[in-house]
């Protein structure tokens, strides 16, 4: 059972890293502030830039 949740977290630590990595380098286009994956973003249709949802 143990082997089985340290697994499982190593895989959702994994994603976690694997989502900094692609969005590293990514800012918000008002505020110009790095994604943080714990705020929520949306990405202009038109522009294809990114905004803090806080920020549009």
């Amino acid at each position: 059972m143990y082997a089985r949740q340290s697994q499982a977290r190593e895989e959702v630590e994994t994603l976690y890293e694997e989502d900094e990595d692609e969005h590293g380098d990514t800012l918000c286009g008002a505020c110009g502030e790095n994604y943080a994956s714990d705020e929520f973003w949306i990405c202009c249709d038109i522009c294809e830039k990114w905004f803090h949802g806080k920020c549009v």
